[in-house]
Formats: structure tokens, C-alpha cells, sequence
């Protein structure tokens, strides 16, 4: 089942004659989901599974392609300094972030108070 979807799959790792005595108990109503009965029960066999299953596979790698590049793009936000949102940490100039004594300008000797020139 995936959000805002009516239907739903249950996927077994191995055939078992125990996948149909539970295809019956929904079918009967002795299995609820969240407190309801469900009105559809199938289970696929054959060239609907294979079909099935083959569909599952695309999607998910589909998805996973999709993830992949979202965080690739989170990861190289244009600009100087790369967007607004910068991701754990901040970064950037907020509190101290700033050029005070001694941070940049002039190779980091401070700011003019006399003492040595050349």
C-alpha cells in the first residue's frame, strides 16, 4: 500500500499454502484492515504475478533514481555560497560569522594600529 492509494499488496518471499488460508480469511472478513473488512481479495498467479512483479521493480527503481537526484540537488544549490538553505550546520554569516579582527582582509594581520609597515 502507498499513501493516498485504495488498493494494497501483500508480497510473500516464497509460495506457501498458507498465502491461501490467509486469501480466505480476508475474503470471509476474519482479517480486518484498521477496523474494516476488505471488499477485493486476488491472488496473482502466473503471468498476472510475473507481470506484477515486474511492474513493482520498475517502480521502485524509478523512485529510487528519483530520491537520488533530490538529494543531488540539495547538495549543489546554486550561488556564492550555496542558497538559502545550507544543510546541517548553517554556515554563512550569522552570529560571528562575519569579518572581525583578524578574520580575512589584508592576509589576517588585523586592522591598522600601528605597529609594523612596510
Amino acid at each position: 500500500y502507498s499513501r493516498g492509494q485504495t488498493y494494497g499488496a501483500l508480497r510473500f518471499p516464497a509460495p506457501s499454502p498458507k498465502i491461501e488460508e490467509l486469501v480466505e480469511k480476508f475474503k470471509s472478513g476474519d482479517i480486518k484492515v484498521k477496523g474494516a473488512t476488505v471488499p477485493t481479495v486476488v491472488l496473482l498467479d502466473g503471468e498476472e504475478e510475473e507481470n506484477y512483479w515486474k511492474e513493482f521493480i520498475e517502480f521502485k527503481n524509478r523512485q529510487m533514481k528519483q530520491r537520488a537526484e533530490e538529494r543531488a540537488q540539495k547538495r549543489h544549490k546554486g550561488g556564492h555560497h550555496g542558497g538559502q538553505n545550507r544543510g546541517r550546520g548553517g554556515g554563512g554569516r550569522g552570529r560571528g560569522g562575519g569579518r572581525g579582527r583578524g578574520r580575512g582582509g589584508r592576509g589576517g594581520r588585523g586592522r591598522g594600529r600601528g605597529g609594523h609597515r612596510r
